[in-house]
């Protein structure tokens, strides 16, 4: 039972539209790709949704793995692995359920 707590990437919001979706699919990619390193997927996640939110539109900017390991290099935010005494549960809405992130991202 592991909880991370991942910084951000500073990005210039033009759109919120696709961030999440772009988040979770670089995300997956990583587990999948490093066979279940966490943190590789956090980072991947974030750096992805970095560059989602900077164009208007979807799929205006889609990162490449190229796009993607440059980033990380020039601004890798701070993961850390929280202590049972340092977590926080913060309530997320899903239509009237309440869930419980198993990770937090700034």
């Amino acid at each position: 039972d592991t909880m991370m707590h991942v910084g951000i990437i500073p990005a210039e919001v033009k759109s919120t539209n696709g961030a999440g979706d772009a988040f979770n699919a670089a995300a997956i990619h990583r587990l999948f790709e490093t066979k279940g390193d966490l943190e590789q997927s956090l980072l991947w996640g974030t750096a992805s949704g970095a560059f989602a939110v900077e164009q208007i539109g979807a799929h205006a900017n889609t990162p490449s793995r190229n796009a993607l390991e440059t980033r990380l290099q020039e601004t890798a935010p701070v993961v850390t692995v929280l202590k049972p005494s340092q977590r926080k549960y913060h309530p997320v809405f899903y239509g009237r359920r309440i869930q419980r992130p198993v990770f937090v991202v700034d």
